[in-house]
């Protein structure tokens, strides 16, 4: 015997019983060899569903789902499922929702963060060139204009002189020049 009081089994879809038994036209029952139990009318509604083998005899099973009114063989289950897979792929599919919302968390605090740093950088940048020059238009001209500050900082400013006003400012490294 196959199987153990407990187990979870499928029994076998309806396609399998008429492709691999011989059926009685008269009584509709399914025989697999001459030696098994035949697989009656009354069975066809736990073809491809989940059973619990509730009693286990010398060549036979019963199970659950029926009340033990039928015998069952080995040849008319297809396979045992594993204890608890339906719940351990449920804890495994929420831990995998968890761990993807975190990500989606750390991942929006993460751009957030880096947009807020950009804020602050550019308005650092353009305080400093407001501090530095009183009259833009004195000292920059039209495009790029590269500036030295006191503090060894280097920006790079865009200078629109139809809008006369500094369009983009970025601190760069002495080693991008």
């Amino acid at each position: 015997m196959e199987y153990k009081v407990g187990d979870r089994v499928r029994v076998r879809d309806l396609e399998w019983f008429e492709r691999c038994c011989s059926r009685d036209i008269v009584s509709g029952q399914y025989e697999y060899t001459s030696d098994a139990n035949v697989f009656v009318e009354e069975m066809v509604k736990y073809c491809g569903k989940v059973v619990t083998i509730t009693n286990v005899y010398d060549n036979d099973y019963s199970i659950k789902e029926d009340g033990g009114e039928w015998f069952w063989q080995d040849w008319m289950f297809e396979c045992k499922l594993e204890e608890n897979s339906y719940e351990e792929v449920q804890g495994l599919l929420k831990e995998y929702e968890q761990a993807l919302e975190e990500c989606r968390k750390a991942e929006k605090v993460y751009f957030e963060a880096k947009y807020e740093l950009y804020n602050i950088r550019h308005s650092l940048t353009e305080a400093l060139v407001n501090k530095h020059f009183v009259n833009e238009e004195d000292f920059l001209k039209e495009g790029e204009n590269l500036i030295l500050l006191p503090n060894g900082n280097v920006l790079k400013c865009y200078y629109d002189i139809d809008k006369c006003k500094i369009i983009s400012v970025e601190v760069l490294d002495i080693i991008s020049l």
